[in-house]
């Protein structure tokens, strides 16, 4: 899998507003992307780009390429159906959809929304284009993503406990995925241990491999803090790659 490697990014709300302008002309006129749609599917795809230009460049690519081969034959049937799609996970929070972040509730209240794309849409050179084509696919599917659906989500587990293993185990074993959670809502920087608003917020340096969470920004700020983790080698190119860097800042 390789080293993990962890930055932090900026994105301002200016920076983010532009983006959106310059993929108007590839969106339906009614649906407006939502600052989460920009940045997960953007952040997803620069991860795909990222993995695959260290891939291209892997001293070692013939060994790789036919042990690549040799699995394939093995195990052709299993990874027919995902050697050519992606997966973008979208954990997305119940609490705001049900209007009950005011009394404390913390259990299991994030259901995973998941994106499929096709890896070449995903592994193409990013363009207003081939980006609002897979932002319009995150909006479609958080949109439905209500009380009923919820409700609907809920009941399926406590009636029939096990339905959740065969998605769980299709994905744990799915070669292509990237995980984006979205905790800019939560009042971080509102917890107080005495002395005043923090400075900083951040997470664990370190998390799973291609997982982005987007973070709340210190309150003299506007936009948000996007934690990164992929594989050094990815993040080697991450951190040269003008689509990205044009809206995002480096901070560590």
């Amino acid at each position: 899998m390789g080293k993990p490697e962890a930055h932090m990014f900026h994105i301002s709300k200016e920076r983010l507003e532009t983006l959106r302008c310059s993929l108007s002309n590839y969106v339906p006129s009614d649906i407006r992307l939502s600052d989460n749609d920009l940045i997960a599917s953007l952040a997803s795809m620069t991860i795909v780009n990222g993995i695959k230009s260290a891939a291209t460049s892997s001293s070692n690519g013939g060994i790789l390429s036919r042990l690549m081969s040799v699995c394939s034959s093995i195990f052709g049937d299993l990874f027919a159906k995902t050697e050519n799609e992606h997966l973008t996970f979208v954990i997305a929070d119940i609490r705001h959809r049900l209007d009950i972040c005011d009394i404390g509730y913390t259990g299991n209240c994030v259901i995973p929304q998941l994106v499929v794309n096709s890896l070449q849409r995903m592994e193409s050179p990013i363009t207003p284009e081939s980006h609002a084509q897979v932002a319009s696919r995150v909006r479609a599917a958080v949109q439905d993503f209500d009380g009923p659906y919820i409700s609907q989500f809920v009941d399926t587990l406590n009636r029939f406990p096990s339905s959740f293993s065969q998605p769980l185990v299709y994905t744990i074993n799915h070669p292509e995925k990237v995980f984006i959670t979205n905790q800019s809502r939560f009042p971080l920087y509102g917890l107080n241990f005495g002395f005043g608003t923090p400075v900083w917020v951040s997470p664990i340096p370190h998390s799973a491999i291609n997982f982005v969470k987007v973070m709340p920004v210190h309150p003299s700020q506007t936009g948000y803090n996007i934690h990164m983790t992929t594989t050094s080698r990815a993040m080697s190119n991450i951190l040269c790659n003008p689509s990205w860097l044009d809206l995002a800042t480096l901070i560590f």
